[in-house]
């Protein structure tokens, strides 16, 4: 079936684009883990570049399965691997598992970042308060010095 070959090559374009995020994935957890902001931030950048690219994998492939299922009049998808005889249903079947597992295996990984980064936030935030403790007390210290200074002026020429 023509139509189900599309289906099949866009599915394995989005399943390799989601291989692409799953290692950019594993190189933010690198780059948080060495606290890289500048790496962090090109890998956000990169991946999102790679799910827009996904959004118009997952577009075509919908209008894609319309059409056939409309010139096919069938409701759903396994409607339409029943009627195909062929390899490319089973194609398909794999296909959309192993998209299933990648998209499974990215949000452990993006689970696991998110806390890595909440944690980093906590640690800056701590340094942060303790900067701001130091500031205070040598302001205190500061301070008091100037209204001192003033009396032990030597006015003798």
């Amino acid at each position: 079936m023509a139509d189900l070959t599309k289906l099949v090559r866009y599915s394995q374009e989005k399943l390799d684009k989601l291989k692409q995020i799953e290692k950019v994935t594993e190189q933010q957890k690198t780059a948080i883990d060495s606290q890289d902001l500048a790496a962090l931030n090109s890998l956000v950048e990169e991946k999102q570049k790679v799910i827009d690219y996904i959004d118009w994998c997952d577009n075509a492939f919908q209008d894609e399965l319309k059409r056939l299922k409309e010139r096919l009049g069938v409701k759903t998808l396994n409607d339409i691997r029943e009627i195909d005889d062929g390899q490319e249903g089973k194609t398909l079947v794999a296909i959309i598992t192993e998209i299933t597992e990648t998209i499974e295996s990215i949000q452990a990984m993006e689970k696991d970042n998110h806390k890595k980064l909440l944690a980093s936030m906590d640690q800056i935030k701590e340094k942060l308060r303790k900067v701001r403790n130091g500031q205070k007390s040598i302001a205190m210290y500061d301070g008091g010095n100037e209204a001192a200074s003033g009396s032990f002026i030597d006015k003798k020429k």
